[in-house]
């Protein structure tokens, strides 16, 4: 299988009926059902002034590109079908591409999110250190991988990873809106958040990653080979 039968399987899994079979259940969803909503009344909560329309309109873009995405997570799990794994592949052929449909996953959202980067730009106030930071929080958030059982050790970072970007860039949206004050010191701290806690956290969260896409490729043997 090549690039092309991930690009068409991954479009192939934007349909109705799997969004009807979604695992709502999962409690990463609620995590992240949870964390969006609390975003969208923070940008939504008063209209009245001319920032908080801009914070709104902000807010409404980066909403709807995280919400594509977090509904792709779910919609694209590393784990196959199981009639996947009835394919004639061999083990490095199963590795390889269950890896290029991560990375290709990865890509896909962090397309979706520069898109609604941009698209926001206009509404914002020029302030250049902001868009790193955000455009960082969401190349973490999109490599991100599900795990639902909350006994793991994953699960936490997990938890602290979606609190953290979520957070910061709800921060650096009310920055970008305030055309008046510089907010330098409030920028300063959100870099020192995306240095010192995001990006060691994904680091940590990393090896996870690499067990789930072990696991994937393992389907039969429950990820024997690591």
């Amino acid at each position: 299988m090549n690039m092309k039968d991930i690009v068409k399987e991954y479009f192939e899994n934007w349909t109705v009926g799997r969004f009807s079979k979604m695992r709502l259940n999962e409690s990463s969803t609620f995590l992240i059902v949870y964390m969006w909503v609390m975003y969208m009344f923070n940008v939504m909560d008063v209209l009245d002034t001319q920032i908080n329309r801009r914070e709104a309109l902000m807010g409404l873009v980066m909403l709807t590109s995280g919400t594509l995405v977090y509904f792709s997570m779910i919609q694209h799990p590393l784990q196959h079908e199981k009639i996947f794994y009835l394919c004639p592949m061999n083990h490095e052929e199963r590795k390889k591409y269950i890896w290029n449909t991560y990375f290709f996953r990865c890509a896909a959202h962090i397309i979706l999110f520069t898109v609604g980067t941009v698209i926001m730009m206009p509404f914002s106030s020029f302030k250049p250190l902001m868009y790193p930071v955000i455009l960082l929080n969401n190349v973490v958030i999109s490599m991100i991988v599900p795990i639902n059982n909350k006994t793991e050790k994953g699960y936490c970072y997990i938890l602290f990873l979606v609190l953290t970007t979520v957070l910061s860039n709800m921060a650096a949206i009310e920055v970008l809106a305030d055309s008046k004050n510089s907010d330098m010191w409030m920028q300063i701290i959100l870099i020192c958040v995306l240095i010192f806690i995001t990006l060691p956290l994904m680091i940590g969260f990393s090896k996870h990653i690499r067990r789930k896409l072990n696991e994937a490729v393992d389907y039969e043997t429950n990820g024997v080979r690591q």
